[in-house]
């Protein structure tokens, strides 16, 4: 059977490579931190490099989507999209805590790494085994872009922002308090980046019908988020120079 090459709409095609810039700005900024392991060797960075690759993972089938579509008419096969925007999910508690209670929480590491390794691997044999179901079990295709996900698909990732954005903050709310010059900025870059996501994802779940103004506006918070997220690990020279005076 052929099938039939998919055209995208004006709306879809912005949309499409809106998600595509920011998945490739993220990964390059995610896998930058991670490499700074190698000239620091703060396992921290590692973590968190994949953490930001790991949040945005819910975007990663639309950006193979829309290059396939533009070089074969065809896009992503469906069970790959529903799998890869789900299963990367739960990784990022482990990675994320990790991290956080690196920095934060030390004294009880352990058990809450114990919580969060149960809590995300039941999350992942839950749905590898609905997964393996039928795809009606995980969600619906709408369109090209749009999905809408079953209930507990959806209560997780609205858990799994909740979960990023609060202990982000509290992380940042601490490097602000720090005497270090360096470490308050990085708190607060980090502070702006966690509200810019929450915006960006709160316009993506919360429009029903989308349209050029709130893709483009989702996007470019997320774009920007990313950056943001960069700064406040990897503090580039120029922006100490920009915002710290001797």
């Amino acid at each position: 059977m052929i099938k039939l090459s998919v055209v995208l709409t004006p709306l879809q095609t912005l949309q499409g490579a809106l998600t595509l810039v920011f998945v490739l700005i993220s990964f390059i900024l995610g896998l930058t931190i991670m490499l700074k392991y190698f000239k620091y060797k703060v396992r921290q960075l590692l973590l968190v490099g994949a953490t930001w690759m790991f949040v945005v993972s819910p975007y990663w089938p639309d950006a193979i989507s829309f290059v396939m579509i533009m070089f074969t008419g065809q896009e992503i096969n469906i069970n790959l999209y529903f799998f890869i925007a789900n299963a990367f999910i739960a990784p990022l508690h482990i990675t994320w805590m990790l991290a956080m209670t690196d920095f934060l929480f030390k004294k009880h590491q352990k058990l809450i790494m114990l919580i969060f390794s149960i809590e995300a691997v039941i999350f992942e044999i839950i749905f590898i085994v609905v997964f393996s179901m039928g795809l009606p079990f995980i969600g619906t295709k709408i369109s090209v872009f749009v999905v809408r996900w079953e209930l507990f698909i959806m209560l997780y990732i609205l858990i799994s922002l909740l979960f990023f954005v609060i202990t982000g903050l509290l992380f940042a709310r601490e490097s602000t308090k720090s005497s270090n010059q360096e470490i308050r900025l990085k708190g607060k870059f980090i502070v702006i980046a966690f509200i810019l996501f929450t915006l960006g994802s709160l316009l993506d779940v919360l429009i029903d019908i989308p349209t050029e103004t709130t893709i483009a506006l989702d996007r470019i918070f997320m774009i920007l988020a990313a950056f943001s997220f960069y700064i406040g690990f990897i503090m580039p020279n120029f922006i100490k120079k920009i915002f710290i005076r001797d």
